[in-house]
């Protein structure tokens, strides 16, 4: 987890209803002008805010809710996918509108909240439109991309119509955002078997994808532990319970957001 030091401004230059969260590496020099550029570019748009700075601690849940309590209404992580994610798994739970500012290298995330660069995603700030995405949920734990069960013999029942077990230790993979909508108010799942192969010398090894379906309510059960990648995090145990939640979290987007 991460842990939050806050950073205060003068009072002409915050917004009452804007929080931003800084990824720990944005203290590196390199992100000294990028940052400076941004925090400018905020003022100038009247929408600067209460900073706090993520570090190795476990204290970021306290501190954005914090934020909430003293009226805070559009939190935005600065700093990348990874930055975003470490967050989600308790992010939904906040009657906050999270936005998104890709300050460190590409993100898959952003082009889908129709978010192209840092300007346009100051601009998606300031427009203050928003859009309301499905999550996911393992145990009490939510996550937005997806979660991989790599290299398993574990056993998945959905909705309790299904089961569903890799035979020679395949993948299994339930994804929210990527495949379909992240708004339909299902998850998808897929079941990888076999070792990767080339279709031609140049191409990228490609599994054999066995299963593809639809899931509402889940359970992963296994015999021994296995480790469950949510939202690239590390979980373990042998028995797991997997649900959607249906317009769940509400993102700050840009205008020209793609629906799907």
């Amino acid at each position: 987890m991460a842990r939050c030091r806050l950073v205060h401004q003068p009072l002409d230059r915050v917004s009452a209803t804007f929080a931003y969260v800084y990824d720990e590496r944005l203290a590196e020099r390199k992100f000294q002008r990028d940052i400076a550029r941004l925090e400018a570019d905020l003022a100038g748009f009247g929408i600067g805010g209460r900073i706090a700075r993520l570090s190795l601690f476990r204290k970021a849940k306290d501190t954005i809710e914090d934020f909430q309590r003293d009226g805070i209404r559009h939190l935005v992580v600065v700093g990348d996918d990874e930055t975003l994610l470490r967050m989600m798994w308790f992010l939904p739970d906040l009657n906050m509108s999270i936005g998104f500012v890709p300050l460190i290298g590409s993100s898959i995330i952003a082009p889908f909240l129709g978010i192209k660069n840092v300007k346009s995603a100051v601009h998606a700030l300031t427009g203050r439109l928003t859009a309301s995405f499905d999550v996911g949920k393992v145990g009490d734990r939510h996550f937005f991309t997806k979660v991989v069960i790599p290299d398993t013999r574990a056993e998945l029942e959905i909705d309790g119509k299904f089961k569903l077990r890799p035979t020679e230790g395949g993948t299994i993979t339930i994804t929210n955002l990527g495949e379909g909508s992240a708004s339909d108010g299902v998850l998808n799942v897929s079941v990888s078997v076999g070792a990767a192969v080339k279709r031609f010398p140049w191409s990228k090894p490609e599994q054999n994808i066995q299963t593809y379906l639809p899931l509402t309510n889940g359970q992963v059960h296994s015999e021994e532990p296995v480790t469950l990648e949510v939202d690239g995090q590390a979980l373990q145990g042998t028995s797991f319970k997997i649900s959607v939640i249906p317009n769940k979290v509400r993102f700050l987007v840009g205008k020209g957001r793609k629906v799907g």
